[in-house]
């Protein structure tokens, strides 16, 4: 608390002696990066924040992430688009989520690059940041070691037990899981950070006949996976089928009843299968009609018998479609954020990559993909140029 103290009062004394009028940011990832943004909301600073729609790699300049405006209350203009809503699917969609999950971490050259790298660091962030206290070249070295051995268990133990492909008949629901540790949970869901408390909870609450899938995110691997006894824990609850995290997520979604997602784009994407879904949090620009928000965990049961009898209407999906095209951009991030971790830190392996040349790296880095930061920019200058 008293470094969060310190962390507030240097925040607002920058801002105090700066006095800015906007504040270009993305979405926040860290509690700092959080806090310096609501220091400045609470301030009157204007925020240009390039917030995610959940849907595909569309982003929107907004002073605020998942305004989750209802569908159903926005008036549409007369728009010439005719967007067909599974042509818009798969165009917004794309694979970079699994991408991500096979190719970061996952060269053994860049493995011994970075270890190399770290073994003969000067070391001296142990003295400068305190998100590094404690972490010395022997402690984090048993640490990884322990870290592979983990992995490399549990990821034995998913082949093993979990199948790729679901083919049980009977209904069932569907939920896939979040990644943890990130901020979409702790920042955005903060209540709802025990997820397999909340599987118990649908469990529970699953009308007769109905089994609960549950997939967890194949980004998972860049976290060590799930634990073995927190993947038991799953597979031993009645009416509960844990697939493997590589199981093809939108085959799940097409054969689903329904979608229950704390806070998952699965929920939108749901919708355009023509399949209702539930959220525990708000997501997105738009909150379509097939999609029903909790306010609390005890109206589950009722929600998911409400919600099996949602008939999703194509006409809510052109209307979305089309909002959220004239409304939105693609913007390749995660792609973007690949190429970061490949050339800066030895394939996301290393967060302090240290280069004999890093100014030429970066001046190089910046030229290659000048055309998309030129547009980057060109979309916060529109926003600008709309107050």
């Amino acid at each position: 608390l008293c470094i969060i103290e310190q962390e507030c009062r240097l925040f607002e004394s920058i801002l105090d002696e700066i006095s800015p009028d906007y504040f270009i940011t993305h979405i926040a990832y860290s509690q700092p990066h959080s806090l310096f943004y609501e220091i400045c909301r609470a301030k009157g600073v204007k925020v240009l924040l390039m917030s995610p729609l959940r849907f595909g790699e569309r982003y929107q300049i907004s002073d605020e992430t998942d305004k989750f405006e209802p569908l159903e209350n926005i008036h549409e203009e007369k728009l010439e688009s005719t967007t067909n809503p599974l042509e818009f699917l798969s165009k917004s969609k794309t694979n970079w989520v699994k991408e991500r999950a096979l190719k970061i971490e996952s060269s053994k050259k860049n493995y011994a690059k970075a270890m190399l790298n770290f073994l003969f660091s000067d070391n001296s962030n142990l003295q400068t940041h305190y998100t590094y206290y404690g972490r010395t070249k022997i402690s984090v070295f048993f640490n990884m070691l322990f870290y592979e051995i983990r992995k490399k268990c549990r990821n034995n133990f998913m082949n093993k037990n979990l199948d790729k492909e679901f083919n049980e008949d009977g209904p069932f629901i569907y939920f896939p899981l979040h990644m943890e540790q990130e901020s979409m949970l702790l920042i955005g869901a903060p209540f709802y950070l025990n997820q397999i408390d909340i599987i118990k909870n649908v469990a529970k609450s699953l009308p007769v006949g109905y089994k609960l899938v549950v997939k967890d995110h194949s980004v998972m691997n860049t976290r060590g996976w799930r634990s073995i006894s927190e993947c038991k824990e799953i597979m031993n609850l009645p009416n509960v089928i844990l697939v493997n995290p590589y199981s093809d997520g939108e085959k799940l979604l097409k054969k689903c009843s329904l979608v229950i997602s704390i806070k998952g784009g699965a929920s939108i994407e749901a919708a355009f299968h023509m399949k209702p879904s539930i959220l525990f949090r708000k997501t997105g620009l738009y909150k379509l009609p097939s999609i029903y928000k909790l306010k609390t965990i005890e109206e589950l049961p009722n929600a998911i018998r409400k919600s099996l009898e949602i008939k999703v209407e194509s006409k809510d999906l052109i209307k979305y479609a089309n909002l959220l095209e004239k409304n939105s951009f693609i913007f390749h991030l995660a792609k973007l954020n690949l190429v970061v971790q490949e050339r800066f830190n030895f394939g996301g392996y290393s967060a302090d990559g240290i280069f004999p040349d890093a100014t030429n790296e970066m001046q190089e880095f910046l030229s290659d993909y000048k055309s998309e930061f030129d547009f980057l920019a060109e979309e916060y200058l529109k926003k600008i140029k709309l107050d």
